[in-house]
């Protein structure tokens, strides 16, 4: 009786938590290069900000500055002068994007993404 009931509480957590099966292609690229070691340096702003509006929310403040909300968490980002973002937008993408479950974990050889609840076909 109580493994049953653990097991559908543990179920019903794994439905709540954002799948990405909703990201095509382009957000699923997007996003393993945030989570590329080392950090790549030609992140399109345009292409973080499609995969931002699918994973949360994204909205224009004053003066060009975009406030994100992915989950829990709300960002406040000024858009690159050029077109790829820096590392300190990745190390702030990839906190924000981590603690609302979309990170990436190094396989057991230490490249690529290992599939996890939420996570499946990255």
């Amino acid at each position: 009786m109580i493994a049953a009931t653990l097991e559908s509480q543990s179920e019903a957590l794994m439905s709540s938590t954002q799948e990405p099966g909703h990201l095509n292609n382009h957000h699923r690229n997007t996003l393993r290069q945030l989570f590329q070691h080392p950090v790549s340096h030609n992140i399109e702003w345009t292409a973080v900000v499609s995969l931002l509006r699918v994973v949360g929310w994204v909205a224009e403040q004053p003066h060009g500055k975009l406030a994100v909300t992915v989950g829990p968490q709300t960002e406040y980002f000024d858009p690159p002068v050029r077109k790829d973002i820096d590392t300190q937008a990745v190390v702030d993408l990839r906190r924000m994007l981590s603690a609302a479950g979309f990170g990436l974990q190094a396989g057991h050889d230490g490249h690529g993404p290992v599939n996890r609840p939420g996570m499946a076909n990255l």
